[in-house]
């Protein structure tokens, strides 16, 4: 595990830590009515990006598409092809994801938190790359409510609370939600320090309690790797606005979950690595939850195994070397529809068909899968305001 070297540029294979936050909106941070203050701490020593985008309105295509750097349709994550929340049988399934690929290349891999793609054979945490896991397989409003609503939760629910589960086996059941951050909180701790044994640790946590922030910052810096240690932090979609007054905020933003409005697929972000990536800096440049993917390898020393990923690597634009332009598609996947594009976009990029293939590569594609998002009217398309 690398620890702190002083300055440096990019640091080969550094540390991985990749935050992703449940239906938080593009309004709830920075926020000056709702301080978080360890977000607030890593912007301030880091970059926020103001245009960073999800590529689905709801939780697993969005997550299945960070997992994998490919936009939900080309796994079966969207369209006729979704089988609930699993990996389906799309081109590559879920083979390669950020998990198999740092594996591969030598990273301790795990996972903390909401899971939500799967918990049958062969679609867990654990068949995707994550040494172990400790999470909960859905969300937290699930549970025994969630009996029979669906093939994602079906499996396991049947009328029965939530459990916490460690790796595939039940580890307490209902799960203690109070608890959950102390429980989260400890796992990582003991996984990080355990890495720092043999390997070099990649640690997703995926989480509704952003005041675990400071906490998790905090075991990075006590194994000796503030420095040396990647984060990356966003929303996995916007938030779930007809939730009010529980629900987030998308700000100005129109809409938010279940849309491609700008409040449904533009969420907050940041990145944070002592003497690489800028600090103080706030940056408009569009990025992607499916850039995740091939920025981790190329940063581990790799080359993404798949042969088409919709991401691209964002190290130019991390390290203030580059603020490329790039364009922003909505699509309906269930149907291959372009609904929109945001004014100032330099054209529309061709609407995927059901491969996924040719469209630009300057464009990053959010869409609905099948049943879930709301589609725009004629009269309201292309009518998001500008980024």
């Amino acid at each position: 595990m690398p620890r702190d070297e002083g300055n440096h540029p990019w640091p080969l294979r550094p540390n991985l830590l990749l935050l992703l936050a449940d239906d938080m909106g593009w309004g709830d941070w920075p926020n000056a009515n709702m301080p978080l203050r360890h977000l607030d701490a890593l912007a301030a020593a880091g970059t926020r990006f103001t245009a960073f985008y999800t590529p689905s309105c709801i939780c697993s295509p969005a997550r299945g598409a960070l997992l994998t750097g490919r936009m939900a349709i080309r796994w079966g994550g969207a369209g006729a092809t979704w089988h609930g929340t699993a990996f389906g049988a799309g081109a590559n399934g879920g083979r390669h994801t950020i998990g198999t690929e740092l594996r591969s290349l030598g990273y301790a891999t795990a996972m903390a938190g909401k899971w939500h793609l799967g918990q049958a054979a062969g679609h867990t945490p654990r068949d995707h790359g994550f040494d172990r896991f400790l999470g909960i397989p859905f969300s937290t409003d699930m549970g025994r409510l969630a009996a029979g609503s669906g093939a994602g939760v079906a499996e396991l629910s049947d009328a029965l609370p939530l459990p916490l589960l460690a790796n595939e086996s039940i580890a307490e059941q209902p799960a203690d939600i109070g608890a959950l951050t102390a429980t989260y909180l400890s796992f990582s701790r003991e996984f990080v320090f355990s890495a720092a044994r043999r390997a070099q640790p990649f640690l997703f946590v995926s989480f509704h309690q952003p005041h675990a922030i400071g906490e998790l910052g905090r075991i990075v810096s006590e194994a000796g790797a503030a420095r040396s240690t990647l984060t990356l932090f966003a929303s996995d979609n916007g938030p779930w606005v007809e939730m009010a007054p529980a629900a987030g905020s998308a700000g100005p933003l129109r809409g938010g979950k279940f849309t491609t409005y700008e409040g449904g697929i533009r969420v907050p972000a940041l990145a944070h690595l002592p003497g690489t990536v800028p600090a103080g800096r706030v940056t408009a440049a569009v990025a992607s939850l499916l850039d995740v993917l091939p920025t981790a390898v190329r940063l581990a020393g790799g080359t993404p195994r798949a042969q088409l990923l919709d991401g691209r690597d964002l190290r130019p634009l991390l390290s203030g070397r580059s603020e490329a332009e790039r364009s922003i598609a909505r699509i309906n996947a269930s149907v291959a529809a372009l609904e929109a594009t945001l004014p100032g976009s330099r054209g529309a990029p061709p609407v995927p068909n059901q491969l996924g293939r040719g469209y630009s590569r300057n464009a990053t594609l959010c869409c609905h899968s099948s049943g879930s998002g709301r589609r725009l009217s004629d009269s309201q398309k292309a009518s998001e305001p500008p980024t």
